[in-house]
């Protein structure tokens, strides 16, 4: 199936593709090449033609029509019907009571907003099955992202809060935050008067998470309206939609839409195909759509929504004031959608890297290796991982340098080489396609010489040097020179994740040993004087700058550790960070 259409006179839309002067497209005159036959069906409305159209492009997705890309994969949130409402993603929607959201730009996406919706409204993400045979509450319950109407002991009051939070996330995904708000505060303020301070604490912690979500949501106008924003940026064959949803006058959702298929139809056609492909999913759809362009069939289209709304639908196009700055905002942003895509499109990939460097295989998999300190102080290594081109941070490693106390940049690298790669034999873990250090021959030849006694010399192997940007291969003198921007960038993206995870965790070690207190290694001085000491002054610049007998003034102390301290105060070093403990609390 090439093509499908509808059309009021089949005949003249006939004509418009084998008609004596007809005027097409390259691509449309293509397809004409490749008909052989014409299969018509009729129905008794336009809006029924419009409804088969859009059903049959779903089904078939025929290459000459202009198509949501991957639209049958789109998914949803649901929230089951049932005395336990379960939290789920889906990508269909089903005749049933349940509640449908959606649909989302993509699966990662909607799997972080159900993480962040289940701090605030802990509802199960089990299946019913799994629930009913539950003997105990999950982890989820112990971490506060369930209430767990599984469990036996589960009270009557119990699960009306669950009811209650299905409903609260319910009217917050609806645009209703306010009503939600009001109705945890009140509740906080219930159970703070009922003394049951622990429910209070959660439910403040709760509104806190929900408010500051809230203050994501951009209010656009004060007469509580509904509606969406419809945008579509175009360029060639591509085209990006994007979607403004408004709930009683807050910007709730933004999403993007890439479309293909639009070279040489005009922009009028681009938009009404994507209000058919979009809203024949829609579970809601609002009494107002704003558009930036007049879109073909608009009377049949409005029809059409009305009858799936149950109300009327205006489709507008808004020419000056706030609502015409409001479409062009959403024009903007599908422009910078469409153009991010674009250059991640066409940024270099792994099959690039293995042609520019002659390597065996496509290098799916490459590790980075890289190593942090200061003086040789707090020396650590990171390991990062990239799977075709991307950031995999779930398999980033670190490490902190075991071997001598001096600063050797081979030495270290050896060390933190050696341990990931034994670890992972030990495993029988993945291993890469190509591996790449943070430097220059002299870093290659040591991670070299570990690889081999490991086994593992026939893994390239490639150092990165930053201050030319040349790439040092194992076993060959001469540097290698990319290209900017070709697959460099690839080998770029993957040395500087690495040097920015060992750095990191290099800080990190810094900022611990920083805090640390020149009281922790002073002779005679226990965890009780300790913290008598840093009760009596306050932070360890002003103990530093106690005298000897301010010392021994303090409870527990004698001349003899007094002295000691005092003493090794004056030969430790400096430390800019002060330290201060609360005073005592009074006891009840």
């Amino acid at each position: 199936m090439l093509y499908i259409g509808k059309g009021v006179s089949l005949r003249q839309r006939v004509k418009n593709y084998f008609g004596s002067g007809r005027s097409l497209t390259p691509r449309i005159a293509l397809m004409v090449q490749k008909i052989e036959s014409v299969e018509t069906i009729a129905t008794d409305s336009e809006v029924e033609a419009l409804i088969l159209e859009a059903n049959l492009i779903k089904e078939h997705r025929p290459p000459y029509n202009i198509l949501l890309r991957d639209d049958k994969n789109y998914p949803y949130l649901r929230i089951g019907p049932g005395p336990q409402p379960r939290l789920s993603l889906v990508r269909s929607l089903r005749e049933d009571s349940a509640r449908y959201f959606g649909p989302y730009p993509s699966t990662s996406i909607l799997r972080e907003n159900i993480k962040t919706l289940r701090r605030v409204f802990p509802l199960r993400t089990c299946t019913d099955s799994k629930m009913r045979s539950a003997s105990r509450p999950c982890l989820d319950f112990h971490i506060g992202r369930c209430l767990a109407p599984c469990r036996p002991d589960v009270t009557p009051a119990g699960m009306v809060s669950y009811l209650a939070a299905a409903a609260q996330m319910e009217a917050f995904l609806e645009g209703k935050s306010d009503a939600v708000l009001r109705d945890l505060r009140g509740r906080m303020r219930g159970q703070a008067a009922a003394l049951d301070f622990e429910a209070a604490a959660q439910t403040r912690d709760r509104l806190a998470a929900l408010e500051k979500i809230s203050e994501n949501q951009k209010m656009v106008f004060t007469n509580q309206k509904d509606l969406d924003v419809v945008a579509v940026a175009r360029d060639g064959d591509e085209a990006e939609a994007q979607v403004f949803t408004l709930r009683r006058g807050k910007l709730v959702g933004r999403n993007s839409f890439p479309l293909t298929g639009s070279a040489g139809r005009k922009d009028g056609e681009v938009t009404a195909a994507f209000l058919k492909q979009y809203y024949a999913a829609a579970p809601a759809i609002p009494p107002q759509i704003w558009l930036e362009r007049e879109p073909d069939e608009r009377a049949i289209i409005a029809r059409w929504l009305a009858e799936k709304r149950g109300g009327a639908v205006t489709l507008r196009v808004p020419h000056r004031g706030i609502k015409r700055e409001l479409v062009a905002l959403a024009s903007r942003n599908a422009l910078l959608s469409l153009n991010e895509r674009r250059t991640l499109q066409n940024r270099p990939s792994p099959a690039d890297l293995r042609r520019e460097l002659d390597l065996p295989t496509v290098p799916n998999r490459i590790e980075g290796f890289d190593v942090s300190n200061w003086s040789g102080r707090d020396a650590v290594g990171s390991q990062v991982v990239f799977l075709d081109g991307r950031p995999a941070k779930d398999e980033y490693r670190r490490y902190r340098i075991r071997s001598g106390d001096t600063p050797d940049d081979f030495r270290m690298l050896a060390e933190v080489v050696g341990r990931c790669y034994r670890n992972r034999l030990a495993e029988n873990g993945p291993l890469p396609d190509l591996i790449l250090v943070d430097g220059g021959p002299g870093q290659v030849g040591a991670a070299a010489a570990v690889l081999e006694d490991l086994g593992l010399g026939n893994i390239p192997l490639f150092g990165l040097a930053k201050k030319e940007e040349l790439l040092f291969r194992k076993d060959d003198a001469h540097p290698i020179r990319l290209p900017s921007g070709s697959a460099l960038l690839v080998l770029q993206g993957l040395r500087d994740e690495a040097h920015r995870f060992a750095v990191g965790y290099h800080r990190s070690l810094r900022r611990r040993v920083s805090l640390s207190s020149p009281l922790e290694d002073a002779p005679g001085i226990g965890p009780k004087r300790r913290i008598a000491l840093l009760r009596a002054f306050g932070s360890t610049q002003s103990l530093r700058r106690a005298t000897l007998e301010e010392l021994r003034a303090v409870p527990g102390m004698n001349a003899k550790v007094a002295r000691a301290l005092f003493e090794h105060l004056q030969k430790a070093p400096a430390e800019s960070t002060q330290m201060h403990v609360p005073p005592p609390t009074a006891a009840p």
